[in-house]
């Protein structure tokens, strides 16, 4: 059997105006801008909790984003969760 062998098309993008890319650039930058500001804020707020509670600037950066679940949360593997079921069954 022939395979027949077809080339990939490529879509053309049309090209941005000068106006665009400067629009874009400025998008970009106060993105950037925002998130590094953002950054900050959490850094001070951190600092100030971590004095106000005596505790290591470390420690509160841990909490802070352990209270907003940024932690991975695992799942039982099957035979956990196979065994749990039935011990409870048995012992119910």
């Amino acid at each position: 059997m022939v395979l027949n062998i077809t080339q990939k098309i490529k879509c053309a993008r049309p090209k941005l105006t000068v106006t665009q890319k400067a629009n874009c650039h400025e998008k970009a930058i106060s993105l950037s801008n925002a998130i590094n500001e953002a950054c900050e804020a959490y850094q001070e707020e951190a600092a100030v909790i971590s004095e106000k509670y005596k505790q290591s600037i470390k420690w509160t950066r841990l909490q802070l984003h352990n209270d907003t679940g940024l932690r991975k949360r695992r799942k039982p593997n099957a035979w956990n969760a196979f065994v749990t079921t039935n011990g409870r069954v048995r012992l119910g």
